[in-house]
Formats: structure tokens, sequence, C-alpha cells
């Protein structure tokens, strides 16, 4: 797969949960998009993931809704549907594995923020994985420069790229705690994730 005169064809994968998503992500999105010069990002919510497993997650279906809503109008972004089905947990080499056949040639950043990163070396697959994507860090949600955490990675061999953000400290459970007290949301997410969280009644 190329761009325009045989630029290779360069693709965000920003993947998570979403529960729900929010202008926290939204914002790392936006910047990937710029500082990498992203062809494509595509926003992937996590169906079944494995490191929530007990936890209480809005279902699959209503988070790849609302995340569906939050991209409206971001012509480069696109809502990726993979790790939806079929039901069970979903590891990043698997799912690279899938998007490279998908899109074959494509250059992919894996864009994870940086309290992730230290877990990276336990990563399923780790090695291989770490031969699909590019890493990009991104600091959302702490005062620490991304560059700090990259210099520190503790699997060397990952390709790392820091993603400086301002720190930003808008977060899903924060949202899910509001909702439960009857305080608004407005601020923390897009108006169509809000009126979708009203009409279903999640998290109450």
């Amino acid at each position: 797969m190329v761009g325009a005169g045989n630029q290779q064809v360069r693709i965000g994968v920003l993947g998570g949960v979403f529960n729900p998503i929010h202008f926290g992500h939204l914002q790392v999105a936006e910047e990937a998009v710029r500082v990498l010069g992203l062809h494509t990002l595509l926003v992937m919510p996590n169906g079944y993931p494995p490191h929530k497993f007990g936890e209480a997650l809005a279902l699959p279906g209503h988070r790849l809704a609302m995340a569906q809503l939050a991209i409206l109008g971001h012509q480069r972004f696109e809502c990726c549907e993979i790790e939806m089905a079929p039901p069970g947990p979903h590891y990043t080499v698997d799912t690279m594995s899938a998007l490279l056949l998908r899109y074959p040639g494509a250059d992919f950043w894996q864009i994870i923020g940086a309290d992730t990163l230290p877990q990276l070396a336990g990563w399923r697959g780790i090695d291989a994985l770490c031969k699909m994507v590019r890493f990009c860090v991104a600091a959302r949600g702490c005062a620490e420069p991304a560059a700090h955490s990259v210099a520190s990675v503790p699997y060397r061999g990952a390709r790392v790229t820091a993603l400086e953000m301002p720190p930003n400290s808008i977060s899903s459970s924060d949202i899910r705690d509001r909702v439960r007290r009857g305080q608004s949301i407005r601020e923390l997410t897009p108006a169509a994730v809000c009126e979708y969280i009203e009409q279903h009644n999640l998290y109450r």
C-alpha cells in the first residue's frame, strides 16, 4: 500500500477501552496525526481487553458507537472494529498481524501512553510486535515529558518516538463518576457522546 507519489502510507493505531472516549483521547490522536504525518489514524476500541477482565465496562457495542460519534468530522480518523469480535481477549501482536494483511506495505505506529511504556516488555509476542510497528509515546495526564519516559524504555527492541503533550487530567473514570453523581460532562467529551450516554442510561 503506497500513498501519493509512491509515499509509504503511515497509519497510526490508537487502541483503548474508551469507557467512554473523551477529549484527552482525541487530543492525543490529533497531535499524533500532526507530528507523525499520518495519513490515517485508526481509533480501535478493545472489545474484550485482557487487562480489564472482571471490571464493569459498557458493552463493546456501546463503546464502539461512542468512538464512532466522537470522531465525526475528523477526516483522517477511522474507527476500526477489528477487536470487537470474536469474543475473547485480543492481543496487540495478533491485531497488528491482521492489520498488516489488511494494509500491506503500510508504516504502522502504535500510540501508547507513557504509563503503558514500562509494561511493554511483558506484552505477548513483543519481539514480533516490535518488527511490525513503531511506538509513539504520549505523556498525556502527567507533567513528566514523554521524552524522559522514552529514554528509559525497558525493552530495547522497540523503536520509540516521544509525543510531547500538555498535561491533561481528563479520565474515563472521572467521567463515569460524574455521570453517577448527576454532574455535567460536557467539557470532557464530545456532545454526541454525552447524548449517547444519556440516551442509553450508561454509567448510572
